[in-house]
């Protein structure tokens, strides 16, 4: 017998075993370790609760050397499976779910029978170890992982830890995905419901005009012969009139559905210059100055000149329209982005500015504060600058009058032309002649 045998009371060879079972054990708690610290990160990740399940559930299996494991989320009065390793139950007790409402640490049952976890049995016959954790999101019951093994005594405290600390991550992704998923249909809701009521409101203006062409019309076929052709001319202009109307209306609903862009090179100061020319031929019985500062370094843009015109002309339009009678001066100031690059217009007015209650409505199709135009314009104008892959906003931190903001692509950027947004995720207001 040598000194060690002697002074230990054990053998060289069960030392030996001793310190592979230490060193195995300790490269598991290794291993588990490792298993924790990138179970955030790599369920964070995931957006899908089935696949949030499936992680979940294989990291625990993993961790504990469970045999069969499944993942089941509450939906509604009943059970769902989500996940599964090996042949278990669909569903789960539905007894299980008061049990674990007031629970929220990891479970251990070792014997199938006479424990605590009722109708354990059910869900997997012919086992014996049974290791259930509750997914709870603070104090909501979200689902259950449950972990099952035929060896008895399979599972211990430690084992518990980790799940439980798997599981938390777990409902706490679950808990992310039903909030994306409420969102999501939160905003279909909105979608269909501001659909609704624009179709509403236009079939209301298609029905005012075309009841006033037929009246006009009416009126004229009972004065033929009574009145003089110079007469009927203008009356039959008025009809013409409101027809046009009519199809401005129309083709404005088109624009913002589907804006149509043709991009070229093009310049911003040769757009300003031809928006201005346009502004001041209106017929407009208040005075307005323009201010233009536009850097001979700005980069040239690769964008659908007219269209970018038509978004010009409406902001210039009612900015000179916001500031009445008293008149005032409008000032379109470009520049660059330090950070993104994009070609920033900046309009601005004296005017009295646009109501904060209002702003997160002025982009819907035919919102409009005034008596004499429709509001599709507002809406228009935000999908053609969508579609030019830049934004329109409107400046809430303005000290006076309103500051809308086109942030546009330069040409060595250029964006995926003619792929505009929805509507309705416009960033902010803006103005147009439609306002």
């Amino acid at each position: 017998m040598s000194l060690f045998e002697q002074k230990t009371g054990a053998s060289a060879r069960e030392v030996e075993k001793r310190y592979r079972e230490f060193s195995a054990r300790l490269l598991e708690c290794f291993q588990q370790v490792t298993i924790l610290e990138e179970l955030p990160r790599s369920i964070g990740q995931l957006q899908d609760r089935t696949a949030i399940a499936q992680v979940a559930l294989t990291t625990a299996i993993h961790a504990t050397r469970a045999l069969r494991g499944g993942a089941y989320v509450l939906s509604g009065n009943r059970w769902e499976r989500l996940a599964v390793q090996g042949k278990l139950s669909d569903s789960l007790p539905l007894e299980w779910v008061p049990f674990f409402q007031s629970r929220s640490a990891p479970l251990i049952q070792n014997r199938p029978g006479g424990g605590k976890l009722p109708d354990v049995v059910t869900v997997a016959p012919g086992f014996h170890s049974f290791l259930v954790s509750p997914l709870m999101n603070q104090e909501t019951l979200l689902g259950i992982l449950a972990l099952f093994d035929t060896r008895k005594d399979e599972f211990c405290s430690t084992d518990a830890k980790m799940v439980g600390a798997i599981t938390s991550q777990a409902a706490a992704s679950l808990a992310n995905e039903e909030d994306r998923r409420r969102l999501i249909a939160g905003q279909e809701e909105a979608r269909l419901t501001a659909m609704a009521g624009t179709a509403g409101k236009i079939a209301q203006e298609s029905r005012n005009r075309l009841t006033q062409i037929c009246e006009e019309l009416q009126s004229i076929r009972t004065s033929i012969g009574q009145e003089t052709a110079e007469g009927l001319d203008g009356r039959l202009d008025s009809v013409v009139h409101s027809a046009g109307e009519m199809g401005a209306l129309l083709q404005d609903l088109l624009r913002c559905a589907r804006p149509e862009i043709h991009p070229t090179d093009c310049r911003l100061q040769e757009i300003v210059n031809g928006t201005l020319d346009m502004v001041r031929a209106q017929d407009r019985s208040h005075p307005a100055e323009f201010s233009v500062s536009i850097p001979e370094d700005l980069p040239p843009g690769y964008w659908d000149p007219g269209q970018i015109q038509q978004i010009l002309l409406g902001l210039v339009s009612n900015a000179a329209d916001a500031m009445g009678e008293k008149g005032g001066t409008v000032s379109i100031v470009a520049s660059t982005h330090p950070a993104t690059g994009h070609v920033q217009i900046v309009v601005s007015d004296q005017g009295p500015g646009i109501p904060s209650e209002l702003r997160w409505r002025v982009f819907e199709p035919l919102f409009t504060t005034k008596d004499f135009r429709n509001g599709v314009g507002l809406a228009a104008c935000s999908q053609i600058a969508k579609a030019h892959g830049g934004t329109l906003r409107v400046d809430a931190g303005a000290k006076q009058g309103a500051r809308l903001i086109l942030s546009l692509p330069p040409r060595s950027d250029p964006p995926n032309i003619g792929q505009a947004s929805s509507p309705r995720t416009v960033d902010a207001a803006a103005s147009s002649p439609a306002t």
